[in-house]
């Protein structure tokens, strides 16, 4: 587990950041807007919190950590439940958190700790949109696709579930979910348009290069998630597809 340095403990918050800006997230992840605190040290902070430094090290950890947690090199016989469950773990710890937190520090913030050509071009506006449109496609992910492969999931383990899959196998394909997802890959353009593709110079603002950094991280989550369901999880869907709509086949040609 990381364990933080005696001298990060002397720190003001706004430095601390500025050396490592995954700190700022963590932070939030314990509640701490830490663009409240930016003259505080760490140590202060802590005490003011009645937060220990170890769980500040455990969350730091945890943060790090996320990409490896991605599937794209597990092995392809993962059950696709599993795939599932997981992709729903991300959905709701590693965006919807991770987006709340991209909101805060840009809209909770004054806007003099951002460079000016990002308020000039409507940056709030846009990622306000962006995240609306995203969290939507998350929605529609999880009660329509994903709640269409449990339910064929359900059919292959079971005859009584063939009445009630029949009709959705008449309304579905995951060869057009597929597609539609192939279609949504790049939510980001915007973003990147506005930011000049998160570009930096001496005239940036510490805070605003804090946000690119946060949104290069998120972006590179993003893909990782869409590679596993591009590569794992459509595969798996259609080779289940296809297996349910053999099975009420035969019976169809029993009857």
């Amino acid at each position: 587990m990381e364990v933080i340095p005696k001298s990060y403990l002397k720190k003001n918050i706004i430095k601390l950041i500025q050396k490592e800006y995954r700190f700022g997230y963590v932070l939030d992840c314990v509640g701490i807007p830490f663009y409240e605190y930016h003259n505080d040290t760490l140590k202060t902070l802590c005490e003011k919190k009645k937060i220990s430094p170890n769980q500040i090290a455990m969350w730091l950890d945890l943060v790090k950590n996320t990409k490896t947690r991605n599937l794209i090199s597990l092995e392809k016989d993962i059950f696709i439940m599993d795939l599932l469950n997981f992709l729903k773990f991300s959905h709701t710890h590693l965006f919807r958190k991770k987006l709340n937190y991209l909101l805060q520090i840009v809209s909770n913030v004054d806007e003099s700790l951002f460079s000016k050509r990002l308020i000039q071009r409507g940056f709030k506006y846009f990622l306000k949109v962006f995240v609306d449109k995203f969290c939507e496609h998350m929605r529609e992910e999880e009660e329509v696709l994903f709640s269409y492969i449990t339910e064929l999931k359900r059919c292959e383990q079971s005859p009584a579930y063939f009445t009630q899959c029949f009709h959705k196998l008449n309304n579905y394909s995951i060869n057009h979910f597929f597609k539609e997802h192939l279609q949504e890959d790049d939510d980001m353009t915007e973003i990147r348009k506005i930011t000049n593709n998160y570009k930096v110079s001496r005239h940036t603002t510490p805070h605003t290069r804090l946000v690119f950094m946060e949104f290069l991280a998120f972006e590179k989550e993003l893909k990782d998630h869409s590679q596993i369901e591009n590569k794992l999880l459509f595969p798996k869907a259609q080779a289940l597809e296809k297996q349910v709509k053999q099975k009420i086949q035969v019976i169809a040609n029993s009857n």
